[in-house]
């Protein structure tokens, strides 16, 4: 998909719009420009992934759900399942 957002440029004779049809993207990918993390954000994504790989450490039956609530109830932490499934993809973590 990068390679042919790289194919699209705006200093072309065709339009942006046509060009992304001929590729077959979606406009809003070319415009889009993904938001940087703060510090605070990716410090925060660093303790929640050590912790999520302690409790898949100890309990490896343990899918996204049970992570999330184990993490509410044992380390006192606001997390919600999506954010920890997202994690667990991004770490190759999964239930057995």
């Amino acid at each position: 998909m990068s390679l042919k957002l790289s194919m699209v440029s705006k200093s072309e004779k065709i339009s942006v719009k046509q060009q992304c049809q001929l590729l077959g993207i979606n406009r809003t990918s070319f415009y889009y420009k993904p938001k940087k993390l703060s510090e605070e954000q990716l410090a925060k994504e660093a303790y929640l992934r050590r912790r999520i790989d302690f409790w898949h450490t100890k309990h490896c039956y343990m899918g996204h759900r049970t992570i999330a609530k184990k993490l509410k109830k044992e380390d006192n932490l606001q997390v919600g399942k999506k954010l920890v499934k997202r994690l667990m993809q991004e770490m190759n973590i999964y239930a057995v």
